[in-house]
């Protein structure tokens, strides 16, 4: 994805602006951060921040709170255009409490509405107690009202891609009702890697994020694999089999075209990492995989993570050919696979998170053959 689109980007480089030395006079500011609002479940939920230091991160993304269980719900109910706390230790809240840790004592926060609707909040926060006065609050009023609609679009963007991609996992599941649990799993295995290597500074959050999002299209060709073939009960022949190996090329190929209309209507795509990830997924690390052959780091980096996913979720489950092989079989069973199907250091994030793991795997598969751990 164009960087340019990316919510997460769009906060960094606003934050090396906001924290820079050039405006701390006007506006002091070590940490800028964005939370946005879920009306459905009333959660305020942390999004992303940018650290004038590089100052570890505790108030992670994700962390998230009942709106109407914190004092930002008095900003909106009084119509406060923003709201100062001079020393967040007289303030109690789980947030806080976060933020302290992370060496913040006082915060000056701005909601931001769209369409007379809460859309989110912004935070600028500072090491030292009282650093915000009034006018402080009203220019980062100003600069709030300046940025807004383009942390607004950019989020929109996103949240539009991933309903997308859940549309189309529609109508594989509607082809195929195994589909839609394995979809699923596969997406939240996915997520477990991706996050670590996200966290390891070794890809984006946003490519962390677009992975998680669109895992579950890593089968969309399968739509155009023929029913006898896709739910045969049995094991496949070697010619259905080299049909269904085609649901890559087919998948990659009904993303590519859609992708390509993007690049000519907006000037630039979207789809990158829904192509990659479903194109390399059954390629394997040694090359002995499909549809190209590809090897080693030949293959993207969403290929390799999906890939990993894909075949435990596979391993852990029945099929009409096969029963599924217990947890901690099927973990052994991908350590197997290290260095010949599997880039041997995705797999041990992989088996490093298996705590993780086995939670989705009890919350998201009801038919477990056994309950080792």
């Amino acid at each position: 994805m164009d960087h340019s689109f990316s919510l997460e980007a769009f906060i960094d480089q606003f934050g090396a602006i906001v924290c820079g030395e050039t405006y701390q006079n006007l506006l002091p500011c070590d940490r800028f951060s964005l939370a946005v609002y879920d009306s459905r479940e009333d959660l305020l939920i942390a999004y992303h921040a940018y650290t004038r230091y590089n100052t570890p991160v505790l108030l992670q993304k994700g962390f998230s709170q009942r709106l109407s269980e914190t004092s930002l719900k008095k900003i909106i109910d009084k119509g406060l255009p923003f709201r100062i706390i001079h020393d967040l230790t007289e303030h109690a809240s789980p947030s806080a409490e976060l933020l302290i840790l992370e060496g913040i004592h006082s915060n000056l926060t701005i909601p931001i509405l769209i369409n007379q609707r809460i859309f989110g909040f912004l935070f600028f926060a500072h090491s030292k107690t009282f650093a915000y006065t009034a006018d402080e609050g009203r220019l980062a009023l100003l600069i709030s009202n300046l940025v807004k609609t383009r942390f607004f679009y950019s989020y929109a963007i996103q949240k539009t891609l991933s309903i997308f991609g859940d549309g189309i996992v529609n109508l594989v599941e509607f082809k195929d009702d195994e589909t839609a649990d394995h979809t699923r799993r596969v997406s939240l295995y996915s997520e477990v890697i991706a996050s670590v290597l996200s966290e390891q500074g070794l890809i984006t959050p946003q490519k962390a994020r677009e992975i998680t999002n669109y895992a579950p299209l890593h089968d969309i060709g399968k739509i155009g694999i023929p029913d006898h073939i896709l739910q045969k009960p049995g094991k496949l022949t070697e010619e259905e089999w080299q049909i269904m190996r085609q649901h890559p090329w087919i998948g990659g190929k009904l993303i590519r075209v859609a992708n390509q209309q993007l690049i000519d209507e907006l000037g630039y795509g979207l789809l990158h990492t829904a192509y990659n990830l479903i194109v390399d997924h059954h390629e394997w690390w040694d090359g002995s995989g499909y549809p190209q052959r590809k090897k080693e780091r030949e293959i993207s980096i969403e290929g390799q993570i999906v890939a990993i996913a894909d075949v435990f979720d596979a391993l852990s489950t029945k099929r009409p050919y096969k029963e599924a092989f217990p947890f901690e079989t099927s973990l052994q069973m991908l350590c197997e696979q290290k260095g010949s199907h599997f880039n041997p250091e995705l797999v041990d994030i992989f088996i490093g998170k298996k705590a993780e793991v086995y939670k989705i795997y009890r919350q998201h598969y009801k038919n477990q053959p056994d309950t080792e751990h």
